[in-house]
């Protein structure tokens, strides 16, 4: 790990820690997760300030608040061993413990039934992770997803914790639902309900942040493979087939960006298509979206987009 002067992007002196994952910059502190399970606090010089071990190593950045510091992740020994799934709340300055919320897989029993004369499952196995933590500075929103014995998604709770541990509430979601949770301004929380096979897009329910209530609930028309959430918003940066390439059903992409609004399922607009470009997910910030792209290219048959669209594009955040 490295720190640079952004002025200038020469080296500062920064003292790294003995393990890193992920980090999150937060008033001048850097919040660190080792991948040896541990969560260090440090000056912006690399001066640590205080650090402390978990029983998992991250999954992602910490996420920081005002007063309390989040981290979860996992612990896999082997196949046949349960993972163990926690998130920890920590006190921002001191690193003491405030709470912690621990899970386990279910390991099922597979029995021969002599009545049905075939395998059952007399204990169903469920696989639980904890998929994503958001914060605001009244609770935590764990994102804990179920799987089956299949390792499919079977349902998705949305948990919202207060400072002391308390569950204040829980929505469950069934089925498949992939879009991780994000938080509304000023007092929701919108988290995607379970979609059906015959539906073509996905299904919101927007929450009260205090009490878990249903304040709306959107769908859109359609369901988008890659985009990234913005509030009620998804930025979709999405492409669609140009031309099968080989017999793999490999395919060259089209690229194009378009912003959903995810209550009314309307698109608010959509770009033009740029033939054979190669979209990144997209940016958003200060009023502007952002995507980077380069020109696919395939060598046999020889296909490749044009100069043009390498570089970055950018539009502005429009919402009406």
């Amino acid at each position: 790990m490295h720190a640079f002067d952004t002025a200038s992007g020469r080296p500062v002196k920064f003292r790294a820690p003995e393990s890193f994952g992920h980090a999150t910059l937060a008033g001048r502190v850097l919040y660190v997760a080792g991948r040896d399970g541990s969560l260090s606090a440090l000056e912006l010089a690399g001066e640590k300030l205080w650090s402390r071990q978990f029983a998992v190593s991250a999954a992602v950045a910490p996420v920081v608040t005002e007063r309390t510091v989040y981290v979860y992740g996992v612990r896999h020994v082997n196949e046949m061993t349960p993972d163990d799934s926690a998130v920890y709340a920590v006190d921002r300055k001191t690193g003491a413990l405030q709470w912690k919320r621990e899970l386990r897989e279910r390991f099922g029993k597979y029995r021969y039934d002599p009545k049905a004369k075939a395998m059952r499952w007399r204990v169903t196995p469920d696989h639980v992770t904890i998929g994503a933590v958001l914060a605001d500075a009244g609770a935590a929103y764990l994102w804990e997803q179920h799987r089956d014995e299949h390792n499919l998604l079977s349902a998705s709770d949305l948990t919202a914790i207060d400072a002391r541990g308390t569950t204040r509430w829980q929505h469950r979601s069934l089925g498949i639902c992939l879009d991780p949770p994000n938080l509304l301004e000023p007092d929701a929380v919108l988290v995607c309900g379970a979609r059906t096979p015959e539906q073509d897009g996905e299904s919101y329910d927007a929450l009260l942040r205090r009490t878990g209530a249903t304040l709306w609930r959107g769908a859109t028309s359609w369901n988008y493979e890659r985009y990234v959430g913005d509030g009620q918003f998804a930025i979709v940066s999405d492409r669609r087939v140009h031309q099968v390439i080989d017999e793999n059903n490999d395919t060259s992409p089209d690229s194009w960006l378009t912003l959903v609004d995810r209550r009314s399922g309307r698109e608010v607009w959509r770009m033009e298509v740029v033939p054979l470009a190669d979209f990144t997910l997209a940016a958003v910030d200060d009023g502007v979206v952002v995507v980077g792209s380069k020109p696919f290219r395939w060598a046999d048959p020889r296909i490749a987009g044009g100069h043009d669209v390498a570089g970055l594009w950018a539009w502005p955040m429009r919402t009406k």
